[in-house]
């Protein structure tokens, strides 16, 4: 874990059109903070349900491909997340978008996505995350 003393650099990795070099990346660095704040996320977005009854905006800063957002969309764990892209070759576009569409949806969340890398921005557009 000596690497995650210096902040890393990914702009080889973050600007290709699919999450699978960066979840990779991620998984080689046993990177975990996704699962650990998913509760916290959760718990706000059931307490702002309960009080406003309609479904909650959620701004994603520095969206990653749509990471957090999938994993409370689709109350996915990273570790499904990372089998699914990292379980073999990288998927294609086509068996990603049906990965999602198996999955169970929340639909009382609407995902607002915020990225400096433009590639990461249109997967997860085009994934409707």
């Amino acid at each position: 874990m000596n690497e995650l003393k210096v902040k890393k650099d990914f702009t080889d990795i973050y600007t290709q059109d699919s999450p699978y070099e960066y979840l990779k990346e991620m998984d080689r660095l046993e990177y975990s903070i996704s699962d650990s704040t998913k509760p916290l996320y959760n718990s706000i977005i059931e307490q702002l349900e309960e009080t406003l009854s309609r479904p909650i905006n959620v701004l994603d800063l520095g969206s990653s491909y749509g990471i957090n957002s999938s994993l409370m969309k689709y109350n996915l764990t990273m570790s499904e997340l990372s089998n699914f892209f990292l379980d073999g070759s990288e998927p294609t576009k086509k068996e990603t978008k049906q990965f999602y569409e198996k999955c169970t949806s929340n639909d009382n969340m609407n995902f607002y996505q915020i990225d400096i890398s433009k590639e990461a921005l249109k997967f997860s557009e085009e994934m409707n995350l």
